[in-house]
């Protein structure tokens, strides 16, 4: 989802990303076994699903798919690939591609 590190005014630059609901897309999880699945709850945008591989990164590409029916995109989260996927979302990555940009 697209965020801001400004208040709602441009004044304040805050502490920590906020997401703009208005363009906010939500996910859902559900666990099955010992899998953690997130799902969106509709398509992305192609730059959007870009940047979150981007993030992933070469080593978490089969992390991200995407439904060619409906366009919601999953993230599968198991137990050998988690960590390293909580890893590459974390704040401070997501700031820095950013400011890349």
């Amino acid at each position: 989802s697209p965020t801001t590190k400004m208040s709602a005014k441009g004044l304040v630059e805050l502490r920590h990303l906020e997401v703009i609901p208005k363009t906010r897309v939500a996910w859902s999880g559900v666990c099955e076994d010992d899998r953690i699945i997130y799902t969106s709850s509709k398509p992305l945008p192609t730059g959007a699903r870009e940047q979150l591989q981007q993030l992933l990164g070469d080593n978490l590409r089969d992390v991200l798919t995407v439904d060619p029916r409906t366009g919601l995109a999953k993230i599968v989260l198991s137990p050998a690939n988690r960590n390293a996927v909580f890893a590459a979302l974390a704040e401070n990555n997501i700031i820095r591609m950013k400011e890349q940009a």
